[in-house]
């Protein structure tokens, strides 16, 4: 499988740089199974150039795993609506569990209660988006459940 690494490189390094939220390895493994498919799925009568299929299932297999990755922070981000949550808990958030967080997630959630967007926050704290949702999510978490 070794023979495949520097093709699935090649394909995942740009997927990467244009969605950085993702390691690097992460799209690699997934480029890996791109080439299992590709090499179960390859008929010689039909398909004429495996190179050509192999890229298409490792570029496919990747892009897959990207949007299914988006999707479920889209559904993670529309499930927290942080204004009914302090709202909620509008009286006891001066005393609303924040020993229970960690400084970092402490501060998330401070600079998030005072207006600043997902990016401002990751720019602030140099966190990566996943970092960022990771943490928040935790938080909001710890918040809930007490």
């Amino acid at each position: 499988m070794t023979e495949y690494q520097d093709l699935i490189l090649e394909i995942a390094k740009p997927l990467h740089s244009k969605n950085s939220i993702y390691d690097l390895e992460d799209l690699v493994q997934v480029g890996y199974i791109g080439v299992i498919k590709a090499l179960q799925n390859f008929d010689k009568e039909l398909d004429t150039d495996l190179n050509k299929f192999m890229r298409l299932s490792i570029k496919n297999e990747i892009n897959r795993f990207i949007s299914r990755f988006k999707e479920e922070f889209k559904h993670k981000q529309k499930n927290i609506d942080l204004d009914k949550l302090i709202s909620k808990h509008v009286k006891e958030f001066n005393t609303l569990n924040l020993q229970k967080l960690t400084s970092l997630e402490q501060s998330i959630i401070v600079l998030k209660c005072e207006g600043y967007t997902r990016k401002e926050i990751c720019d602030l704290k140099s966190l990566t988006k996943n970092e960022y949702y990771s943490i928040f999510l935790s938080a909001i978490g710890k918040i809930v459940n007490g």
